[in-house]
């Protein structure tokens, strides 16, 4: 962590919604209340519940667009940015006042992509999930990073952004793993500086094994040189596991 004084206002927080008129005030107020100053904006996917009434009534930037999903909703968001780095909520999840004060320095070193905190659960759930040290190896076949980690732009523009192959989801998996790929480096900071909602019926990010199993091949195909030799015979072991066991 650089030791230097943080610049001020190099942070754009963009908040994703639709149809959380009720939730996104709370989304917002965590996003002004940041303790570190930045920017703060609100990109609706053609909401037709006031969404984005309620963020223009409560003082923010806000981008309205047609409905469109929340991939290209996300793309969208991000090619509004104009600072050094940016922070992707979701209107139903909010950030703890310090987010960008603990965040913030941990992505002074130019070869830091992002910086990921652990996450306490709310909703459905009731708990802190941890999150371990950075390590692309690991996250080849899983992801621990949670989409509103703090982002250096220039390795998401050096990617190519997220990927419109993971339409259905894993878009933020596939974007870690790429920068994993052309070196970028990611930094955990391991206290609940997000807390994320969790429904009881489940929400895009909850699937089965089979298409998490297909994520990682797709991963794969996309990166061979990061998986490697021992990374296929890994996904060939996973694959053979799945269809003796179902799991």
């Amino acid at each position: 962590m650089t030791s230097g004084a943080v610049a001020q206002n190099d942070v754009t927080i963009i908040i994703s919604c639709y149809q959380q008129a009720a939730l996104l005030p709370a989304a917002v107020s965590s996003a002004l209340a940041q303790t570190l100053p930045s920017r703060v904006v609100v990109v609706d996917d053609g909401s037709d519940d006031g969404s984005a009434d309620v963020a223009e009534r409560l003082g923010v930037a806000v981008q309205r667009l047609p409905h469109r999903g929340a991939l290209a909703t996300f793309r969208a968001a991000v090619d509004l940015v104009e600072t050094p780095f940016y922070c992707l909520l979701n209107a139903d999840d909010e950030l703890d006042s310090r987010y960008l004060e603990l965040t913030r320095p941990h992505i002074d070193e130019p070869d830091i992509g992002f910086v990921y905190t652990a996450t306490r659960l709310v909703g459905s759930d009731d708990r802190i999930e941890n999150v371990p040290g950075y390590d692309p190896q690991t996250l080849r076949f899983g992801n621990y990073v949670h989409a509103a980690s703090l982002v250096r732009k220039a390795a998401y523009d050096d990617v190519g952004g997220f990927d419109p192959g993971f339409a259905d989801h894993h878009e933020d998996w596939a974007l870690w793993v790429a920068m994993a790929a052309r070196g970028w480096r990611g930094v955990a900071v391991d206290e609940p500086l997000l807390r994320y909602r969790r429904y009881e019926e489940g929400s895009r990010n909850r699937e089965s094994a089979r298409e998490i199993e297909r994520a990682r091949w797709r991963l794969f195909r996309q990166h061979p040189r990061l998986y490697g030799a021992t990374g296929l015979g890994r996904l060939v072991g996973s694959s053979l596991k799945l269809a003796l066991t179902g799991r």
